[in-house]
């Protein structure tokens, strides 16, 4: 069973562009391992799509899903005391690799401050080193005093920290894949923040999350209607946690799986048989 959780071929051009001349032989290499599955397991839509594309049989979509019991989203206040933080909080949860667009994000928070939007933006995740890349950025835009970066996270506590926040971003610029992230923010209740890229557009639509364009501009505008509309946020929000609690929770995730095991029983048997 091959488990797609990305595109491997794809990743490794995009991570580092001098391998373009080879990408070709990347993808034949990832193609033989598709066609050669007795099922493919992809991780979203845009995966299983290239799947198909390269041969793959037995196809089945394994969304992600939230780890999280509704219960689980109860806000300990701890961010907000250790930080002396009041009014809306913004907050991104994640590595501070490029493609995150974490850039994007403070770029697009700067001028939402410019133009007067009272917010914080909270930034959990990262090593060291992108830490202080990041803050040196945050100074550099003039918003150290509306910036905090609290380092990594306990997963443990991951549902506690999303409930501290009253908008949740995903600005992610590059990518097939939708972000893991994704359904435990909408799970949390909270009013999601994302780039309109198909990332983000093969789950999610203007119902249950904001999609902005996936420029400072733009993205900053939708930060500032977020954080400027409470009913908006609250809205999007109950859309969201419906969504994950009808098609992304652990019991729908574990019928996936039992039909895809299901699937590869019967290619097995058919292959014995034959």
């Amino acid at each position: 069973v091959y488990d797609m959780d990305s595109s491997i071929a794809q990743q490794m051009v995009e991570k580092l562009p001098w391998l373009s001349p080879v990408a070709g032989f990347f993808n034949w290499c990832e193609a033989r391992g598709i066609r050669g599955a007795t099922a493919v397991a992809p991780v979203c839509n845009a995966l299983r799509d290239l799947a198909a594309e390269r041969g793959g049989a037995n196809i089945l979509t394994m969304h992600d899903i939230s780890q999280f019991g509704e219960s689980d989203f109860v806000s300990t206040g701890r961010v907000r005391r250790e930080h002396g933080l009041t009014g809306a909080v913004i907050m991104y949860v994640g590595n501070l690799e490029r493609y995150q667009g974490v850039d994007l994000l403070l770029e697009a928070f700067a001028l939402a401050v410019k133009r007067g939007v009272a917010a914080t933006l909270v930034i959990a995740g990262g090593t060291d080193e992108g830490i202080a890349a990041y803050r040196q950025k945050a100074e550099a835009l003039g918003i150290a005093a509306q910036t905090r970066f609290i380092g990594r996270w306990p997963a443990a506590d991951l549902a506690s920290l999303l409930a501290e926040a009253d908008v949740l971003a995903a600005p992610r610029i590059k990518g097939i894949n939708t972000p893991m992230k994704i359904f435990p923010y909408l799970h949390s209740g909270k009013a999601v923040l994302v780039t309109r890229l198909p990332t983000h557009t093969q789950v999610l639509d203007d119902r249950m999350a904001m999609l902005a364009p996936p420029d400072p501009e733009g993205f900053s505008r939708a930060i500032e209607q977020l954080v400027n509309d409470a009913a908006l946020r609250e809205r999007l929000g109950a859309a969201g946690r419906a969504f994950v609690q009808e098609s992304h929770t652990f019991a729908a995730y574990q019928r996936r799986v039992d039909e895809l095991y299901g699937t590869v029983a019967q290619a097995i048997g058919a292959e014995a048989r034959g």
